[in-house]
C-alpha cells in the first residue's frame, strides 16, 4: 500500500521525488510506463506530475496523476496560476478531491507558449485579457483554507530558489518562503542549482528562522544542451555559470556524451543534500528508472565523502551574495561569468 507523501517525508530517512513531465510530445502510455518503473524503486516516494515544460502545453495532470497512482506511485500534482483564475483553480481542487488526489505543488508558473492570453466571457463577441489573479503564496493560502474548512487532507508543496546571487532578490526569495510557510505550506522544493553553499545557506536559514518545513533539494541531471539552453534564455531562469558550462562541454567529448559525468554529479549532489540534513531530493532532468537507480546507488557510496562532494559542487557566481560561508566550501572560481538569474515566479 502506498504511503501518503506527508508520512513518507516525515518518517523516511531520505525521500526521493521524481518529476514526471507529462508533455505533449510523449504519449500517455509512455508517461505511465515511467510511473510504473519508478514505483519499483523503494526510495522513490512520489512522482511530481508537471503538465508542461519549456513553455509547451502537455497532458491533463489529473488524468495522468490518477493513472500513475493506479500503477503504484503516489502523484504530486503541479497546479499553476499562470493560465487559470481562482474560479478555475477552485474547480481543479474540487476535481482533485473527488479523485482522491491530495498532493498539490502550488506554483505561480509561467504561461505556456501558444496559449491565448484572452478569455471569452458570455459570448465570442466579449473577449477580455486573462490576467492571473493569484500567485503561489495566495494559492497556498487558498488550498490551506479548503483543508481547514472542508477537511480535505491537501498536502502542499511549494518552491524556493536559493540560487540568487545578489542580496535583494535572495532575501526577497527567503521572505517569500516564509510567507508560504505562514500560509500553510507543508514541503519546500528548491529549484535547480549547482552550488553547495547555497544549498547549505537555505538549510541554515530555515533552521535559524524556525520555519519547521522539510526541504527537498533539486538534483537536476544537467546535459550540455540543457545548460546551453538555460544560459541562453533571456532572462535566464537558472544560474548556469560559465565554469559549469565549460565542465559540461568538456565532459560531452566523452564516448557517452558526458552521461556518466552527469550521473556522477547528480549522485554527489544527493550525497551533499543528505549530509546537510535535507529531508530528501527532487530529481529532475531524467525520469529513467535505470539512471535514477544508478544515481541512488552511487550516492550511497559517496555519503561518507559528502564534504568532498560539496567542495566539487561550487558553480556559483563571481562576487556572489551569500548569507554565510560554511568552512568546507571554496569560493567560486574567479572569472566565471554569466547573466544573473531573475527571481523565480514560483
Amino acid at each position: 500500500m502506498m504511503m501518503p507523501l506527508a508520512d513518507a517525508i516525515a518518517t523516511g530517512p531520505f525521500s526521493i521525488v521524481v518529476e514526471i513531465v507529462a508533455s505533449g510530445v510523449k504519449r500517455e502510455a509512455q508517461v505511465l510506463e515511467i510511473g510504473s518503473d519508478l514505483a519499483n524503486i523503494p526510495a522513490v516516494v512520489a512522482g511530481s506530475i508537471a503538465s508542461y515544460a519549456d513553455g509547451k502545453v502537455g497532458q491533463d495532470p489529473l488524468r495522468v496523476g490518477a493513472a500513475v497512482r493506479a500503477r503504484g506511485l503516489q502523484p504530486n500534482i503541479h497546479l499553476t496560476c499562470a493560465t487559470h483564475d481562482r474560479v478555475a483553480i477552485r474547480q481543479t481542487l474540487r476535481e482533485m478531491r473527488a479523485l482522491g488526489l491530495f498532493n498539490v505543488f502550488a506554483l505561480t508558473g509561467e504561461r505556456p507558449a501558444g496559449t491565448d492570453h484572452r478569455r471569452i466571457q458570455g459570448d465570442p463577441a466579449h473577449v477580455t485579457e486573462h490576467v492571473p489573479d493569484l500567485d503561489s503564496v495566495q494559492l497556498t493560502e487558498m488550498i490551506a483554507q479548503l483543508r481547514a474548512n472542508e477537511g480535505t487532507p491537501f498536502h502542499i508543496t511549494v518552491a524556493v530558489s536559493p540560487f540568487l546571487y545578489t542580496r535583494e532578490p535572495c532575501l526577497a526569495q527567503y521572505q517569500r518562503l516564509e510567507q508560504k510557510v505562514a500560509a500553510g505550506a507543508n514541503l519546500a522544493v528548491t529549484q535547480a542549482g549547482w552550488d553547495a553553499r547555497k544549498f547549505a545557506e537555505l538549510k541554515r536559514y530555515v533552521s535559524d528562522r524556525g520555519l519547521g518545513i522539510p526541504l527537498l533539494g533539486n538534483v537536476h541531471v544537467l546535459s550540455r544542451r540543457g545548460a546551453e539552453q538555460m544560459a541562453a534564455a533571456n532572462p535566464p531562469r537558472h544560474a548556469v555559470s560559465t565554469q559549469l558550462l565549460d565542465a559540461l562541454r568538456k565532459e560531452s567529448d566523452a564516448a557517452d556524451g558526458g552521461l556518466q559525468a552527469r550521473l556522477e554529479r547528480a549522485a554527489g549532489t544527493l550525497a551533499v543534500l543528505k549530509g546537510l540534513g535535507y529531508a530528501g531530493a527532487y530529481i529532475t532532468g531524467t525520469a529513467s528508472a535505470d539512471q535514477i537507480t544508478e544515481i541512488l546507488h552511487r550516492a550511497g557510496e559517496l555519503e561518507g565523502q559528502w564534504q568532498r562532494c560539496a567542495d566539487d559542487l561550487q558553480f556559483g557566481m563571481p562576487d556572489a551574495f551569500y548569507l554565510d560561508a560554511p568552512s568546507w566550501t571554496a569560493p567560486p572560481a574567479p572569472g566565471a561569468t554569466t547573466a544573473q538569474p531573475v527571481p523565480s515566479q514560483s
